[in-house]
């Protein structure tokens, strides 16, 4: 069984977090014309085949210098120009995007973290400025380009040449578990 507690007073900012909340359900609540998705006018990149997601591969191309094998990283490049990825040692990535053929783009990202190993956490940031290549299939591609490190204070420590190869994630072929089964397996609800 639970009692109240009427002796219990409210915090400050209970009391301002509840009035802000209040607010905003009102503003959201008022009438007026609300946009949609459906409203908005499409952007250049709406149908570029770089829009998904992707997996980056795990390892560093041949000849190249750099701390040994890495984790796969994931990434989604939106319609918008904008660019996500989660990295397991650098935490995730922000970015801009855009296109500059039919199948090739200019790529630029950040991650907020200058240790290239699962060791640690060293305030900074790591730049990627990239040029992508497309495959024919549009379900591959290809990175090149450099990473600059700074410090916190923005002092330049390195710059490193980059180049890795993506595949595109799909239902049909997760480049991150292998294939998923076509059909359901038994038990799986279909509709």
């Amino acid at each position: 069984m639970t009692t109240s507690r009427p002796d219990r007073s409210v915090s400050r900012r209970a009391a301002l977090a509840g009035l802000g909340a209040g607010g905003l359900g009102l503003a959201l609540a008022a009438p007026g014309r609300h946009v949609g998705a459906q409203d908005a006018t499409p952007t250049p990149l709406a149908g570029h085949p770089m829009v998904g997601a992707w997996q980056w591969n795990s390892f560093p191309a041949a000849g190249e210098i750099c701390c040994g094998p890495e984790p796969s990283t994931f990434a989604i490049f939106h319609t918008d120009g904008t660019y996500v990825e989660w990295n397991p040692v650098a935490g995730t990535g922000i970015g801009i995007w855009r296109m500059t053929g039919a199948r090739t783009a200019d790529l630029v990202f950040v991650f907020p973290d200058t240790d290239p190993s699962l060791k640690g956490y060293v305030p900074g940031t790591a730049t990627f400025t990239i040029k992508i290549e497309l495959d024919a299939t549009g379900d591959a591609l290809t990175a090149t380009g450099t990473v600059v490190v700074r410090d916190a204070g923005g002092k330049q420590l390195a710059t490193v040449q980059w180049h890795r190869p993506a595949t595109r994630m799909t239902f049909e072929t997760n480049p991150a578990t292998g294939s998923i089964p076509a059909t359901p397996q038994a038990g799986t609800p279909t509709t």
